[in-house]
């Protein structure tokens, strides 16, 4: 990692941008910004899932927010994990790729939230991008492949209702005393 310019990681970017109302509320968060120490990371590549070749630290799915349900749900479904989502207004990607990989727990963030991503129009404003490190693939892969991809509940929300009276009625009915 090259270091950053004195002028940036004092915050005078962010106020100049409009982001923060003064450089020091945003030179705060730098304190918060994860980082890999120099000379950790030689290069970062990228490639589309179906022309990997091998095992990425960090997988990033781009999803809209139906799609980024499922991903999610692959998650915890056979865990119980929580959905986690961390960043700042400014440097989104760290949050995305540095934390993803340095704390080994899967993140999310909405780029129309981060200033740079917004700014550059890189994503539709309805996106979400899911950070997968290597040791999640396994689990998120395997449920996805076990798991019911679209629930009932979700299609209407007079499906919704009906599932859950529906086992809120037979959960009753089994609780009962004999």
């Amino acid at each position: 990692m090259e270091d950053m310019a004195p002028f940036a990681e004092s915050g005078q970017i962010g106020e100049r941008l409009g982001v923060f109302e003064e450089a020091r509320c945003n030179q705060n968060l730098y304190q918060f910004v994860p980082r890999m120490d120099k000379g950790i990371v030689n290069y970062v590549l990228f490639s589309p899932v179906g022309q990997l070749t091998f095992t990425p630290d960090v997988l990033i799915v781009s999803a809209t927010p139906d799609q980024a349900e499922i991903v999610m749900r692959a998650m915890t479904y056979s865990t119980g994990e929580m959905y986690k989502s961390l960043c700042t207004p400014v440097m989104g990607c760290a949050w995305l790729l540095i934390h993803t990989y340095k704390t080994g727990e899967v993140n999310y963030i909405v780029p129309a939230l981060v200033h740079g991503l917004h700014g550059r129009q890189l994503y539709p404003s309805d996106t979400l991008l899911i950070g997968i490190p290597y040791k999640w693939i396994p689990v998120i892969l395997s449920n996805l492949e076990g798991m019911p991809l679209h629930l009932e509940g979700h299609k209407s929300k007079t499906a919704y209702y009906a599932e859950f009276e529906g086992i809120l009625g037979d959960l009753s009915e089994r609780a009962k005393n004999p």
